[in-house]
């Protein structure tokens, strides 16, 4: 695996992480009814999973958008070519750190 496949598995692994749990926790919850004494509970908690899902959902659509700007070239890049990460506060000033090579970057390199 090359660094800009690492990259995007960096930016991807996160939301499928959680549209995997919220599938275990509707399947769960699904096969659950069948109880008499959680009936009522599991009808409350039925819909709960949502909102989890939904969340993943569109934190994949915002790691494509990126991807495909830094596709595109307008995106901030490293001098590897990766892409970078969101603004940190620093010891010496605000930085981004590359999601290809893990190097940190000033904010005069890249701003």
């Amino acid at each position: 695996m090359d660094r800009f496949a690492a990259m995007i598995a960096k930016m991807l692994a996160p939301p499928v992480a959680i549209i995997v749990c919220t599938l275990t926790a509707m399947w769960v919850l699904s096969r659950g009814v069948d109880n008499p004494f959680l009936v009522g509970l599991l009808r409350a908690a039925y819909w709960l999973p949502a909102l989890p899902l939904a969340i993943a959902l569109a934190w994949i659509a915002w790691a494509s958008y990126r991807l495909w700007k830094w596709a595109r070239g307008e995106a901030n890049t490293c001098e590897c070519g990766g892409l970078l990460g969101s603004d940190r506060d620093g010891r010496y000033g605000p930085y981004r750190r590359c999601l290809a090579c893990n190097r940190t970057v000033a904010r005069r390199h890249y701003a």
